[in-house]
């Protein structure tokens, strides 16, 4: 126990509580209740609880609850509780939960729920809500949810839902999105505002449809597709009726919009 500051040249194990801080210089496994800031230059293991931040140089394993940031540059696993935000040079796995960024360099793996975003340099995997956005450099796979957008640099796979923009390379399974869908290529079933893609396979529903191929079937109100029909009809009767239109969709599923005189 310590007034201001616990610091071990070599190892923590057990029960270390001081008002500042908690500091070894090698591992870091126990209970460690800090004011301010529990640090190690080995792995971190346990329950630790602060005011301020966690750090470690290698891992951090167990059950992490701070105020401001849980901060390594190796492993993040376990369940972890930030008020602001989880940065990590390796992989982020296991249950977190940050009022502002989950951020690792590497793959994002487990529950993940932030108040803001959740930004992957790699995949992004499992469970992953985000108040305003997900983003990774790579794939995302499983139940992805926020609430502005969802942006990959590769692919997405899963159950994709936003109430703005997905955004992807390639897009498979079931997407929602309050706003638009782009991507080069979606199998699936996606439901959407405004949906652009290039080739789609399975079933698009939207006010707006528009890709350069599909293998399906499509719902909206303008769906144009470069393999499927797109054409302007005028119609004639000898009652007197005339009528306009503009048809799109596919052979055996269109729509028209139409205007009619008589």
């Amino acid at each position: 126990m310590g007034l201001l500051y616990n610091v071990e040249t070599n190892y923590v194990h057990g029960f270390q509580i001081a008002r500042l801080g908690n500091v070894s210089l090698g591992e870091m496994s126990g209970l460690n209740i800090a004011g301010i800031t529990n640090y190690a230059q080995g792995p971190m293991k346990g329950l630790q609880l602060n005011g301020l931040a966690n750090i470690s140089e290698t891992s951090i394993e167990g059950l992490q609850l701070v105020a401001g940031l849980n901060v390594r540059t190796g492993v993040l696993s376990g369940m972890h509780i930030a008020g602001i935000a989880y940065l990590s040079q390796d992989n982020l796995t296991g249950l977190n939960l940050a009022g502002g960024f989950n951020v690792t360099n590497k793959n994002i793996e487990g529950l993940n729920l932030t108040g803001i975003a959740n930004i992957s340099n790699d995949d992004i995997d499992g469970l992953t809500i985000a108040g305003i956005a997900n983003l990774s450099a790579e794939d995302q796979s499983g139940l992805i949810m926020s609430s502005f957008a969802n942006v990959s640099c590769d692919s997405m796979d899963g159950l994709i839902q936003t109430e703005g923009v997905n955004i992807a390379k390639k897009i498979v399974g079931l997407c929602l999105s309050g706003v638009a869908t782009l991507s080069n290529d979606f199998k699936g079933l996606i439901i959407s505002q405004l949906n652009i893609k290039k080739t789609i396979t399975g079933l698009h529903v939207g006010f707006i449809n528009v890709a350069e191929e599909i293998d399906g079937a499509s719902i909206g109100l303008v769906s144009r597709y470069n393999n499927e029909r797109k054409n302007e009809d005028i119609h004639y009767s000898d009652g007197g009726f005339s009528d306009m239109g503009f048809t799109t969709g596919i052979h055996r599923l269109y729509n028209q919009i139409s205007v009619g005189w008589i």
